[in-house]
């Protein structure tokens, strides 16, 4: 079982998962940052005073129109930058499932030919006359 292990270890491809090591640490050290400095929802407040004129309105409407584009944007760029690490690590991840059904077919290999040399072992020396 040892055997299986190594012979796994060895057909990893380490030279590709060192290379995009450093890029998914530091997506994913963006991601979490991003999310830690996340504002929580904040209440929309248009008129508190209830008592200004349209002119004003309009503009803090501007305001909070504007300040939404850019939550928005931002949003935006942190979905694709998401996005983008899920891509990088699903195909890691299916590389790392085609490496591992070879290692297993590899296995399959090895346990018969290991059981064909125990039986014709067996059968070598239940033909050796006894002395």
């Amino acid at each position: 079982m040892a055997i299986n292990w190594l012979i796994a270890l060895q057909a990893i491809p380490w030279g590709q998962v060192l290379e995009n090591t450093p890029k998914i640490i530091d997506a994913t050290k963006k991601l979490f940052t991003r999310a830690k400095e996340a504002e929580p929802l904040r209440e929309i407040v248009i008129d508190p005073d209830g008592q200004a004129d349209d002119a004003t309105r309009l503009t803090r409407l501007e305001r909070l129109v504007e300040e939404n584009r850019n939550e928005v944007i931002d949003l935006h760029q942190g979905l694709q930058a998401s996005t983008k690490l899920i891509g990088e690590l699903a195909e890691q991840n299916a590389r790392m499932i085609g490496e591992i059904e070879t290692l297993r077919r590899r296995g399959r290999v090895q346990f018969w030919f290991c059981v064909v040399l125990a039986l014709a072992f067996l059968g070598l020396l239940l033909k050796l006359p006894v002395a």
